[in-house]
């Protein structure tokens, strides 16, 4: 069995647990926030492989081509019901609404450097099973102190 160890904040753990994918900060993490906006993602597609979909971003109701967090939320979410898009220390997240199950985001989409996700890779989030479950299993959580945790997996 080939155990892997990740320190994340607490916060990232049920988005991590569930399979989600990790994109661009799209606000600071500390007070004062600032809100970062992405500039030229009209026409530009997010080509998921699980849920098998398309998203193709549009102009916003303002007519120009910049998205704030709740724009990007809004389309992603409106085009593919079965996602759920939210933020962790300022980083946008993407999961399934579906328990136990991941999300994969294919690197054809042409809107992922913008957002932060990778254009020669698939992007693949990993659902973790129970301990007794089959591999990739949660094995165990270990909090470090400042809000971080120490995930123990096999996968």
């Amino acid at each position: 069995m080939d155990l892997k160890i990740r320190q994340l904040h607490h916060t990232q753990l049920r988005h991590r647990l569930q399979g989600g994918i990790f994109g661009a900060q799209v606000e600071d993490q500390y007070p004062p926030r600032r809100h970062y906006t992405f500039v030229g993602l009209n026409t530009k597609t997010l080509v998921f492989l699980n849920p098998a979909s398309t998203v193709t971003f549009v102009l916003p109701p303002s007519g120009e081509d910049i998205y704030d967090f709740d724009e990007l939320k809004l389309q992603i979410e409106t085009q593919e019901p079965l996602l759920f898009v939210t933020k962790e220390w300022g980083q946008l997240v993407i999961t399934r609404q579906i328990p136990n199950d991941f999300v994969r985001l294919g690197f054809a989409g042409t809107a992922n450097n913008i957002l932060g996700f990778t254009t020669n890779e698939i992007r693949t989030g990993t659902h973790y099973n129970p301990p007794y479950g089959v591999a990739p299993r949660l094995l165990k959580t270990i909090q470090i102190g400042n809000g971080m945790i120490q995930l123990v997996t096999d996968g």
